[in-house]
């Protein structure tokens, strides 16, 4: 067995490019090959920076696929730039991989990417359950949607006893969708690659996506969770809530417009972490949250 090859993708921004080339020079020192992909734009500008003495060795391949951008269209617009990104770039890194791969080199045996903030995280909590045409139609919205996903599916999701996604679904989305039965959801909102949280707005959910600064996509199933919905979406104003057709159902054209409306729109993650920074604020000593606990102990104490 050969060297492992690693696939090492940034997000395309110097803060970006520069960490992950360090860590690949890092796994070269430790017997790893690396095939390192900028976009055609950040390639160029890479290349033209290197000299002799910056060589970044044998062991590093530098090659590069299109943003999706023309060549005049500003890349410091980042919200053309993530759009353009998501449309594009998937399609072209899966054909990178299959010419890889079958050029009788060394196959890809991991692939590292760098992405903040492009991360749809779906959970519905332990309740919310699906007839096959509506959990259909959210399968087809977030491979529709076309960016990376994760997607807490459990066993009981559904009223079907069989495999109830649709027909070719799993080998269509496997580049970029993750689904599973479980997650640490506190873990998963703190990570910095989560753009959205896909939500049936318990209070749970919803407290663990406001205090990591989430915003959200409202998808509530019964009781509290219209109410929190409403909290989310009219009065803090960090998520948006889904329309239905005349059947009742979310239709897969309707989750990917409020996707792309609701990460085009950079207000909804400023608001978030505007309340984020509140709320622990407050549960700070000396915080509202903080000093009403105090006052409740101190009551039953008395």
């Amino acid at each position: 067995m050969g060297n492992p090859h690693v696939l090492a993708i940034p997000y395309p921004a110097q803060g970006h490019v520069i960490p992950l080339m360090e860590l690949a020079q890092c796994l070269v020192k430790h017997s790893f090959k690396v095939t390192f992909v900028n976009t055609e734009f950040n390639h160029k500008r890479v290349m033209n920076a290197l000299s002799d003495k910056d060589s970044v060795g044998d062991q590093i391949h530098l090659v590069s696929i299109p943003d999706g951008l023309e060549p005049w269209e500003d890349r410091n617009d980042l919200g053309k730039l993530s759009e353009a990104i998501f449309q594009v770039m998937p399609g072209k890194l899966e054909e990178l991989i299959e010419k890889i791969n079958g050029s009788g080199s060394d196959n890809i045996s991991c692939i590292i990417a760098d992405e903040t903030c492009s991360v749809i995280y779906v959970a519905f909590g332990s309740f919310t359950v699906f007839d096959q045409t509506q959990f259909q139609e959210l399968a087809l919205g977030l491979e529709l949607a076309n960016r990376p996903f994760l997607w807490v599916v459990r066993p009981d999701i559904t009223d079907e006893t069989i495999d109830a996604y649709p027909i070719g679904f799993k080998d269509r989305v496997a580049t970029h969708g993750c689904m599973v039965g479980w997650a640490p959801q506190q873990k998963v909102l703190g990570h910095p690659s989560i753009a959205c949280f896909l939500s049936h707005c318990g209070w749970n959910s919803t407290m663990e996506g406001v205090s990591n600064g989430i915003p959200f996509l409202c998808w509530p199933y019964f009781a509290d969770q219209f109410l929190n919905q409403s909290y989310i979406c009219d009065v803090w104003k960090v998520g948006l809530g889904f329309s239905r057709d005349e059947r009742g159902i979310i239709t897969q054209g309707e989750i990917k417009d409020k996707v792309e409306q609701l990460l085009s729109d950079q207000t909804f993650k400023e608001r978030a972490l505007d309340i984020k920074e509140k709320a622990m604020g407050d549960i700070k000593e000396g915080g509202h949250s903080h000093k009403n606990f105090n006052n409740f102990i101190e009551w039953m104490k008395a």
